[in-house]
């Protein structure tokens, strides 16, 4: 988290970045390139406004086309709302990005934890972040990674623990600072410590 980060390095030094590519690891100097999305960068503050402006220059000239915007803040919730949606639910069903929209019941899942995370942000004060609505969101990013496994898959697969305290269990958490709750996110957070857990000492 920039935060985390910001103890350590210099505000106007962080850059944050998240993208919609998806990639899954095949081995040691493998990836399989899965899935295209957008690619965007912010600054942390406005004084790093020239960093951010320049690793987006950089990505661009590497052929990963990259876009900056001023607001840190609705770029990650953005990020993290889809990121709640579709990884969880891959990594306890083990199933592609694809499926998640393709299955009626496994899309209510993904959709609940979604709009609960997007609501969430609203009482942050974090603006409208989907100019198509969420739901419309989710339906592009699955269609557009739909062979790729998630991340959170590849590590249930491979024994890993996983980034779900920082996506669902954050969300979790936001919740409770507003003095509300998040079930669907609490939820799908404590599946997938389980399965974590259980995954990791077998």
């Amino acid at each position: 988290r920039p935060e985390q980060i910001a103890a350590f390095v210099k505000p106007d030094r962080i850059v944050c970045a998240v993208t919609g590519h998806g990639s899954t690891y095949l081995g040691v100097g493998h990836i399989r390139h899965a899935g295209n999305g957008s690619t965007l960068t912010a600054p942390w503050t406005p004084a790093g406004r020239k960093q951010a402006e320049a690793f987006s220059s950089v990505l661009t000239q590497s052929g990963m086309k990259a876009t900056m915007v001023d607001d840190p803040a609705r770029m990650i919730w953005s990020k993290l709302i889809i990121n709640a949606a579709i990884n969880p639910v891959t990594a306890l069903w083990n199933i592609p990005n694809g499926e998640v929209w393709t299955r009626t019941d496994l899309r209510a899942v993904a959709l609940g934890a979604a709009t609960e995370a997007r609501d969430i942000a609203a009482r942050k004060g974090i603006p409208d972040l989907f100019q198509n609505g969420v739901e419309a969101e989710i339906e592009k990013v699955c269609q557009q990674t739909a062979q790729n496994f998630s991340s959170m898959l590849q590590d249930i697969r491979n024994g890993r623990r996983t980034e779900i305290d920082a996506i669902n269990g954050a969300i979790a958490r936001e919740a409770r600072d507003l003095g509300i709750t998040a079930p669907a996110n609490e939820n799908l957070h404590q599946r997938i410590l389980a399965l974590e857990h259980k995954t990791r000492n077998t």
